[in-house]
């Protein structure tokens, strides 16, 4: 499964975004993780260890008369199952990845994958490339509440929270207990 649900595709030559919704990146993002969840929930479920050799015949004998049939079957449809989970959780991370661009975009921040200059709530700036959005959430007046991954220096990564409105991303930078 990968590092970050919701990561962010760099574009280098994408543009700003036309038109940017909200709720798009809130359902997004809601999508993502509900997928990676159920894909835990799907890998606890079905977990299985490589079942060979005694283990094997012990579930044949107890199972009796189309055992080999009905094990082929179960690992097939397990590998299917399996097969379906990680293509929608792509999915939903790669769409939710295309929600935060179009915010990034509108918010006038480069996706180039470099880092870039982040404004704070306090008024000041800090240095970070954006990697992906953990949550987010609509407020009442239209804006967006959520957590960013961010990778403040090379290979250190924080989750910041933010807050978008009216095309500006502002993060929070000072600390939770004070």
């Amino acid at each position: 499964m990968p590092e970050a649900i919701c990561e962010s595709a760099t574009q280098p030559d994408a543009g700003p975004a036309a038109h940017f919704d909200p709720a798009a990146i809130v359902e997004a993002v809601n999508t993502a993780n509900d997928r990676f969840g159920a894909s835990v929930i799907f890998n606890l479920l079905l977990d299985e260890r490589d079942v060979s050799g005694r283990s094997l015949e012990h579930i044949k004998r107890a199972l009796g008369d189309g055992a080999d049939e009905l094990i082929h079957n179960y690992q097939a449809a397990r590998s299917a199952l399996t097969d379906k989970m990680k293509e929608r959780v792509r999915a939903g991370r790669d769409a939710a990845g295309a929600q935060l661009n179009a915010m990034l975009s509108a918010a006038g921040i480069s996706i180039s994958g470099e880092p870039q200059l982040l404004a704070t709530r306090r008024g000041g700036l800090i240095q970070a490339r954006v990697v992906s959005v953990s949550s987010a959430r609509l407020v009442e007046d239209g804006s967006i509440w959520g957590f960013l991954r961010l990778e403040t220096s090379r290979h250190s990564y924080e989750e910041k929270e933010f807050t978008f409105s009216e095309g500006k991303l502002l993060v929070r930078d000072e600390p939770d207990l004070v």
